[in-house]
């Protein structure tokens, strides 16, 4: 499967979700157009995310703040 690079064309990219639907694997963006940064919805109102800042993949909880309106489907399960 093949997404591109770009976060802001990822939010394009695949069905958007209301974020009270998501499920495992789609993604979660922040900023206009999702430009900002993107996650991975792991379930459980939990995130992975990958912190420049401090330099390693966490998890953490969703945050809501920034967000954008929906959640990005790419695969369909």
């Amino acid at each position: 499967m093949l997404i591109p690079r770009f976060s802001g064309d990822q939010y394009n990219a695949g069905r958007h979700i209301p974020p009270n639907e998501a499920r495992r694997g789609d993604l979660i963006f922040y900023g206009p157009g999702g430009s900002q940064h993107v996650t991975m919805y792991l379930g459980n109102g939990q995130m992975l995310e990958a912190s420049s800042l401090a330099g390693k993949v966490t998890v953490s909880p969703v945050r809501k703040a920034g967000m954008t309106p929906f959640v990005t489907r790419i695969i369909e399960y």
